[in-house]
């Protein structure tokens, strides 16, 4: 049976590692102010997603007191999840790429346009891309 690193070695490895970076990065001195040095896992998809369904929940409240309903479809939340993560700057993404999107859509549009009486929307991805649809528009 071949060797398999439990968590519990890779915590402790992935431990030492990050103290002697500390170490090798930092004097002395500013090491002794220091009280901890704690390091976080990464992301997983699940939690991406509901950064991505609480950062648009927030955004449909606002287009609500404007008279306006926003639908996702969960294929176009799942492309948000997958194309606003990296795993070197993890979920930072997320928010420019809705203001992007999906918000910059709608700041014409409730100014000056179709949904400025209010309205519904709609919003997918059609070939790899963010597609927003105005209920009873023929235009996309």
């Amino acid at each position: 049976m071949p060797f398999q690193p439990t968590k519990t070695l890779t915590a402790y490895v992935m431990g030492d590692a990050l103290k002697e970076a500390v170490k090798n990065l930092f004097s002395p001195e500013f090491r002794n102010r220091l009280d901890a040095v704690v390091s976080f896992n990464n992301l997983d998809e699940q939690i991406t997603l509901q950064i991505v369904q609480k950062e648009m929940e927030e955004f449909k409240q606002q287009l609500q007191g404007k008279g306006i309903s926003l639908k996702l479809t969960g294929r176009c939340l799942k492309w948000l999840a997958q194309k606003g993560f990296s795993p070197e700057y993890g979920a930072r993404g997320i928010s420019r790429l809705i203001q992007d999107k999906i918000k910059s859509f709608f700041v014409d549009e409730v100014l000056f346009g179709e949904l400025a009486a209010g309205g519904e929307a709609r919003a997918d991805i059609v070939k790899d891309e963010v597609v927003i649809r105005i209920k009873g528009s023929e235009r996309i």
